[in-house]
């Protein structure tokens, strides 16, 4: 008996807290963190020396790397600029400075958190109506530009401004959004009453994104997106200062599935043909939006969240909605539907009700046409002018004050497989009527 307690103090607890992969070889470790993203490797380095040279490692950051960078990088003049011994500095470098390639016909970077392919698209490939008509727009250089020339527009009633593009130069499994990359000047004119229609769309999906974009609207200051009133609000997308100087407007998202399709976006005012003058156009930007949450597997399907109600307009009728996307493969979100609730802490009731994110989707001016979702006795999915799908998680009033909101949606009774869901956030905005 002594000998066995003996061995047991030797060998530790028999469930201990598992094992130190610090122990583990440093190519194993590698290994690991190349599975995890660039943020987590850079916060790795600050674990130990150990974790450091794997997570600096020139094998984890190739992995972090798109699969086709050094054909990408023979297409630029400054190829040579990129020749690091270190990935890593490689990797850093192409998030921190754009390159020009294809004889200077796009800019490329990474997305500094994930290392998805960005471009940049300047205004020469762009198909601009009445573009080659110095009476119109003319063509001048810019110091602040990372381009030859951008287009400076003089006077047209004919707003059109085109572009287009592979997806099979963007990364798979991506959701992306297309910007105009533009300066007003002074003098400009024309863009507010009505303003123009964005439009964003893949030749496979044989669907296009519309909304109306406001290019002089206030302008979103960086770091200012949660003191102002968001696009979703206004129904229209709104201008936003650039760390290099210009403002930046989103025309629309898409999800890149993969494959040969094209992918073309747009902004035009064609409709009251009103005069417009004093925009300079860089380019169209297109890269990934911020992060959003993608489920693999769960069987306890739970997401909630909270607000205080003074972030809110007092004496107003609310709803909270859910803005997802499913994949193709997705499943186990029909039987049973989970539960959606919302409610304020000062009221002391949640209301509840369940959500079906498969159903058939309610298209836009189609509320009219199908089953609503009081008659199904649960909400019903709706395709937004986005591109993104939102169901309504419940209604609540706001009396004001400083009560907390809380909502959310769960399954976790009969504790079915999911997967497939891609979660961009919960929305709050009033009802209508």
């Amino acid at each position: 008996m002594m000998e066995k307690e003996k061995e047991g103090e030797r060998n530790g607890p028999p469930c201990a807290c598992g094992v130190d992969i610090s122990v583990l070889p440093e190519g194993c470790i590698s290994d690991i963190v190349a599975l995890t993203t660039p943020m987590d490797a850079c916060r790795a380095c600050a674990v130990s020396s150990i974790f450091r040279a794997a997570a600096e490692s020139n094998a984890v950051w190739e992995r972090f790397l798109p699969s086709d960078y050094q054909a990408i990088i023979a297409q630029s003049s400054s190829s040579d600029s990129l020749n690091f011994s270190s990935k890593k500095q490689l990797y850093l470098s192409l998030s921190d400075n754009p390159i020009l390639i294809d004889d200077n016909k796009k800019s490329f970077f990474l997305d500094k958190l994930s290392g998805k392919k960005c471009y940049l698209l300047p205004a020469r490939e762009l198909t601009i109506a009445w573009g080659d008509d110095p009476h119109y727009w003319r063509w001048v250089s810019l110091p602040e530009s990372r381009f030859p020339e951008v287009a400076e527009l003089h006077l047209v009633f004919w707003f059109d401004i085109n572009g287009k593009m592979s997806v099979s130069m963007l990364s798979p499994k991506t959701n992306y959004a297309a910007y105009l990359v533009y300066k007003l000047t002074e003098e400009a004119y024309g863009f507010d009453d009505p303003p123009p229609t964005a439009s964003i769309g893949t030749s496979g999906a044989g669907e296009v994104y519309e909304q109306t974009v406001s290019l002089d609207l206030p302008i979103v200051e960086p770091g200012q997106e949660d003191q102002v009133v968001l696009p979703q609000q206004l129904h229209t997308s709104r201008p936003k200062l650039r760390n290099d100087g210009w403002l930046e407007i989103e025309l629309g998202q898409f999800f890149n599935e993969g494959g040969e399709d094209e992918l073309q976006f747009g902004l035009k005012e064609v409709k009251d043909l009103w005069g417009k003058s004093g925009l300079i156009v860089e380019g169209i930007e297109v890269r990934p939006t911020k992060e959003v949450a993608e489920l693999h597997l769960v069987f306890w399907f739970d997401i909630n969240g909270k607000m205080s109600v003074s972030m809110l307009s007092p004496k107003t009728n609310y709803a909270a909605y859910l803005v997802y996307k499913l994949t193709e493969e997705a499943y186990g979100f029909d039987d049973p539907p989970p539960t959606a609730s919302i409610g304020t802490s000062g009221a002391g009731e949640v209301y509840e009700q369940t959500v079906s994110l498969d159903l058939p989707i309610v298209e836009p001016g189609q509320e009219d046409q199908v089953v609503l979702p009081q008659q199904l006795h649960t909400s019903r999915p709706k395709l937004r002018n986005d591109g993104w799908l939102e169901i309504e998680l419940g209604q609540f009033f706001n009396k004001g004050g400083e009560d907390e909101l809380q909502f959310g949606l769960k399954e976790v009774k009969d504790l079915w497989g999911k997967s497939g869901l891609i979660v961009e956030g919960i929305e709050v905005r009033p009802t209508k009527g």
